[in-house]
């Protein structure tokens, strides 16, 4: 997991749709974001009503005007239910040292 991609909902569909993958600008993408220099995401877990999850696929993060409120789906447009309080992605490099990141269906995001 070394690339991540910002994106616009152009159907509303809470999904990423690819377009010409992995082709960016194109389809719904704005933009790919490559991680360098060996540095990954390690996990993401999702942490809803005391229950940690480890996710393994990917983490669709969508914003629909005019709420100002995040959906949390899977790659398939399914939002994430019960809705978490957070999902927290952890960056990792080769020499093994992390960072984690803070995302809250508000929008605010914390570094860690």
């Amino acid at each position: 997991r070394d690339v991540f991609y910002y994106f616009v909902d152009l159907d509303q569909d809470i999904v990423f749709d690819y377009g010409v993958y992995p082709s960016c600008p194109s389809g719904e993408c704005v933009e790919k974001i490559n991680i360098t220099k060996g540095n990954y995401i390690g996990r993401i877990i999702s942490y809803a009503n005391g229950v940690t999850t480890a996710l393994t696929d990917e983490v669709h993060i969508s914003f629909t005007r005019p709420s100002q409120t995040a959906t949390f789906s899977d790659k398939n447009g399914i939002p994430f239910s019960p809705v978490p309080e957070y999902l927290e992605i952890y960056f990792a490099s080769p020499q093994g040292i992390t960072t984690k990141v803070k995302i809250y269906p508000s929008g605010r995001i914390q570094l860690n």
